[in-house]
């Protein structure tokens, strides 16, 4: 924009070199010039070039002084401006830009420009693309939210931790009733989860152990046994943990950490110390509009310390309770007593500590929650992995020593294993399914899918310890994971049978191996009577034994049923998977018929 003449020749050697039409994106103005006279000169000189369409990002750019980064949001908008060209240049297609994140800031700025662009919003929400389709272009009938994951096939994969067992098993069971291939479950204590191969964890939630004094709505026990002292009992832990996240995560990765408290020694106090102990971390501001309806305040930058009779008590002095340490203190209090703080370091804290947000019981008519977001700068470690590769170890010069390879030798017929070639032929072969779609994993007789980084980033490259030796490839280790991805067939008398959880995971790829049936026929077999193989099959397969799938149009989508052809055709599904099939239908439940 400084350079009028040369953007000119730019764009003019472009708009004569192809066939397509060429645009222009520029901001009102930069640095001091901000100027109607200065911007509508220049876009006219673009427009003798060959331009007729421009995107004007409603901002002046700032290029001394603000980085790229703070030029998208510290200077100020100036939306007038854009609309005074649009006015004056009628022939231009005037598209404006800059800080919309709304329908109705959409509808305005379509009313006196050409077009409205979408940035930020759509990156941070890409469903927002569905309600500008509803709202703007009168698009019916779109896909929910839901619907629109179903549909993708992940590219990558979350560990799910959990290193209780009787949570890990719910883990699991929520895993397979959402019919998830990209979740791996994983039991071990979170403070000391294993290590994956570099580079690190792209993104991180650690949803830590607390007190749950933001459930007491629903369990007021929990009111009524709290003290304050519970809170200072879990802090080491929840450090810990957070700790051991942050450390595993990539430069400009994300980590959020929560918790179902609303007590700061919980949350904002963790964080804070947090801040302290890794300091190649920040904390970032959340975007409230993807949250919408829901009320959040802002992270406490100060707090009392109580008694155990929940009184506060003053600072003057480190107080004498039991379990409190410095780290308890918000920032202005341990400041006052610390000697020995960063005092430029705890103001910075107690101002980033506004940027948690934190969700009351009373705002909401739920339960509360105390969320905030941390960033490991990328600028902090250049060596582009997370804390936890980089070793302590100092090399001397010439030195000849080399990583260690450690074997992993603690595996059972329980371990999971890539699956066979030929087993992953057969299912091929039987479902004529693309099997290139995911990557395979045998644990007993089941096959499960899984996205296909699995193998190639977290299975088979070698992952180092803290000592910078390194453990084989192909293994799992030092992660205890239980189960990965979704388990979908079964061995069954020599051959594979669908499990029916699994089907909406890989229904849209199973190839025409699928038999129709009435609904007729469905309700004979849910009320346990089997049915004659040639009221359902094929002239062709009367004498077949072994799986098949059945489906039936229920409200404009197939259901996919797995059944089991014998001497006659019966269902392969438990009283559950009965009942859901019964709700689909508008059938009474199992345990209903039983009462009558």
């Amino acid at each position: 924009m400084k350079e009028p003449n040369l953007v000119s020749d730019c764009i003019n050697k472009m708009v004569n070199s192809c066939n397509i039409p060429v645009t222009a994106k520029t901001r009102i103005g930069f640095d001091d010039t901000e100027d109607f006279d200065y911007l509508n000169k220049f876009v006219l000189k673009i427009k003798e070039a060959g331009c007729k369409t421009f995107i004007i990002h409603a901002r002046n750019a700032i290029l001394k002084g603000l980085t790229p980064k703070q030029n998208l949001n510290i200077p100020k908008l100036n939306y007038e401006m854009v609309y005074k060209l649009k006015k004056e240049n009628q022939d231009l297609e005037i598209i404006i830009n800059g800080g919309i994140s709304k329908i109705d800031e959409i509808k305005n700025h379509l009313k006196k420009c050409n077009g409205v662009m979408i940035g930020r919003a759509i990156y941070q929400n890409p469903y927002f693309l569905v309600d500008i389709e509803e709202e703007i272009f009168k698009v019916k009938n779109s896909p929910s939210r839901e619907e629109v994951a179903e549909k993708l096939l992940p590219n990558g994969f979350v560990i799910a931790n959990e290193p209780i067992s009787s949570r890990a098993n719910m883990l699991i069971s929520n895993r397979a009733r959402l019919a998830l291939t990209n979740v791996l479950i994983n039991q071990q204590d979170g403070r000391h989860i294993g290590r994956i191969p570099p580079p690190g964890y792209d993104a991180i939630i650690a949803d830590v152990p607390c007190t749950g004094s933001a459930t007491t709505r629903k369990n007021r026990k929990v009111w009524n046994k709290w003290k304050p002292r519970d809170s200072r009992g879990l802090f080491k832990l929840q450090i810990t943990i957070a700790e051991r996240g942050a450390r595993g995560l990539i430069p400009g990765g994300k980590m959020v950490y929560s918790t179902c408290s609303i007590d700061p020694i919980e949350n904002e106090a963790v964080v804070a110390e947090l801040l302290r102990q890794c300091p190649w971390i920040e904390l970032v501001e959340i975007d409230e509009s993807i949250l919408n309806g829901l009320k959040l305040r802002p992270g406490l930058t100060n707090w009392d310390i109580m008694d155990e009779n929940c009184d506060s008590v003053e600072i003057s002095k480190l107080p004498e309770l039991p379990g409190l340490t410095m780290s308890h203190l918000c920032p202005k209090d341990r400041m006052k007593i610390d000697s020995e703080c960063d005092l430029d370091l705890e103001e910075k804290i107690a101002a980033d500590l506004l940027k948690c947000r934190r969700l009351y019981h009373m705002d909401n008519n739920t339960g509360g929650f105390f969320v905030a977001m941390l960033r490991h700068r990328v600028e902090a470690t250049p060596e582009g992995v997370a804390r936890a590769y980089i070793s302590k170890r100092k090399y001397v010069n010439n030195s000849e020593w080399v990583p260690k390879i450690m074997s992993v030798k603690n595996e059972s017929r329980h371990s999971i294993k890539p699956a066979k070639e030929d087993e992953i032929l057969e299912v091929s072969l039987q479902y004529k399914l693309d099997t290139s779609k995911w990557s395979w994993w045998k644990r007993g007789k089941r096959l499960n899918i899984a996205s296909p980084v699995v193998y190639d980033r977290l299975y088979h490259p070698m992952s180092p310890n803290k000592g910078g030796n390194l453990w084989q490839n192909d293994t799992f280790h030092p992660l205890k994971i239980l189960h990965v991805g979704m388990p979908c067939f079964v061995k069954n008398k020599g051959t594979w049978r669908t499990r029916q959880e699994s089907i909406p995971a890989v229904e849209e790829h199973i190839g025409d191996v699928v038999l129709p049936i009435e609904r007729s026929g469905i309700e004979q077999l849910l009320g346990g009577v089997s049915l004659a193989k040639e009221d359902v099959l094929p002239t062709e397969m009367l004498d077949y034994e072994g799986p098949i799938l059945l489906a039936h149009q229920i409200s404009g989508s197939t259901a996919m049923i797995s059944a089991w052809s014998g001497t006659r055709i019966s269902l392969m599904i438990n009283t559950l998977e009965k009942d859901i099939l019964r709700a689909k239908l508008s059938l009474p439940f199992e345990h209903e018929l039983e009462e009558e």
